[in-house]
């Protein structure tokens, strides 16, 4: 792409009324830093670093003030000399600084796109802007890119990359086989190798399930409340750290489990996690920690080394996402997979969510489908990139009326999830 098409990637208004936004109010630049590449112009640049040096001295500034500034810094700067205060002065007039952050993200967006370009992506897919715009598509397409995300604009382009690793993937991958085919060689394979996973934390879920097994998918169901979330990050604990501590023998033990593990939480944040992880290593109650009122000093001992543990030993990694998609989870499953080489994955638990919601809005697909597709994604992904994954469903608040019973109905949302 020519520099020419390389700045027609770039939104002089938004940055424009963002730099009004920050003369209106200096304190913003530092809610919201920019770098030379978001501004793609050397003049732009050029500005931006006058009103970073102001912001040290005052709360706000007129455009005449900040040319003045920068004339005597840029004296040569033939966009500064002649035409930034008028267009200073004009955006400072338009901007609403409750909106810096929109005009922020598109700035951002932009040099997402940029970027995107220069690593071999065609950007006019989403905004074309070569085309004669005769019938208003442009502004169509800026519209609907002005209300994507970041991340959406990166899911847009690894849906077409993935959609050429699917079509190509099937090629090589034998998916017909007769019953008999390859008995023999399995059968002294599973006597070499049984089919067995790592250890949870409970002996019985552990015997029943085999442990956690590489291309397998697991789902616990229990009521809100009873711990869900808690128990898989134990799991969790019991796979990706070593060292736990033993209050019976007053000493850590060796597990000889440290393998690279993935927790997507939807609801609890990362230090909601953490004190989870702490409090299952340390064998310390969650309530003492989060209070930071222990019962004695070595307690309190303990946890320090716990977190020293955590600090040099774990590997797990925690992925927060309130709201998650089937697309948005698929590839930020596969973006973990890659980058920490994880190889037991959980997901806190399987339920509606906007983006879900708005997913499937023009296809008008009901609520239980939705949530079969999304359990089904998680089946598959785990089969696809030869990972375990964990997750959990709700149950309804009644059970049924033989005794209490909860079965396959009880699941909230849709007892087709499996």
């Amino acid at each position: 792409m020519s520099k020419k098409q390389m700045l027609s990637l770039v939104d002089k208004d938004a940055i424009g009324t963002l730099f009004g936004c920050f003369l209106k109010d200096l304190r913003l630049v530092t809610e919201y830093p920019l770098v030379e590449e978001d501004l793609a112009n050397s003049s732009f640049i050029n500005i931006y670093k006058g009103i970073m040096v102001i912001s040290e001295s005052f709360e706000a500034i007129s455009a005449e003030e900040l040319v003045l500034f920068l004339l005597k810094i840029y004296p040569s700067d033939p966009f500064i000399s002649s035409k930034a205060e008028e267009w200073l002065s004009f955006h400072r007039t338009i901007a609403d600084t409750n909106l810096s952050g929109y005009y922020y993200n598109i700035v951002k967006k932009y040099a997402l796109m940029r970027d995107l370009e220069r690593e071999g992506f065609k950007t006019q897919l989403l905004i074309d802007y070569e085309k004669i715009d005769l019938d208003g598509s442009l502004d169509k397409q800026k519209e609907k890119f002005n209300g994507m995300t970041i991340e959406e604009i990166l899911m847009f382009f690894r849906e077409r990359q993935s959609g050429l690793e699917e079509k190509y993937s099937k090629i090589v991958k034998q998916t017909v086989a007769t019953v008999g085919e390859g008995l023999r060689s399995l059968k002294e394979r599973l006597k070499e190798v049984p089919e067995l996973g790592l250890a949870f934390q409970g002996d019985i879920y552990s015997t029943v399930a085999r442990g956690a097994r590489r291309s397998k998918y697991f789902i616990r169901s229990a009521a809100s409340g009873i711990g869900k979330t808690r128990t898989m990050v134990g799991d969790c604990c019991e796979i990706g750290i070593p060292y736990k501590y033993n209050w019976e023998i007053k000493d850590w033990e060796f597990s000889g489990q440290a393998k690279p593990c993935g927790f997507f939480t939807t609801e609890l944040e990362f230090d909601e996690i953490q004190t989870m992880v702490i409090a299952n290593i340390s064998g310390v109650n969650e309530d003492n920690i989060i209070n930071g009122d222990y019962e004695s000093e070595e307690q309190e001992k303990i946890v320090d080394e716990a977190i020293l543990i955590i600090e040099n030993y774990s590997k797990i990694v925690i992925e927060y996402m309130p709201d998650p998609s089937i697309g948005l989870l698929k590839n930020k499953i596969k973006q973990m997979v890659e980058k920490f080489k994880v190889e037991y994955i959980w997901f806190d638990y399987i339920h509606t969510t906007p983006s879900l919601l708005n997913e499937f809005r023009d296809l008008k697909v009901r609520e239980d489908s939705m949530l079969m597709l999304f359990s089904s994604l998680l089946k598959q992904t785990a089969n696809d990139l030869g990972v375990h994954i964990s997750t959990a469903t709700q149950l309804n608040a009644e059970g049924n009326e033989a005794g209490g019973f909860k079965g396959v109905n009880s699941i909230r949302g849709a007892k087709s999830i499996k």
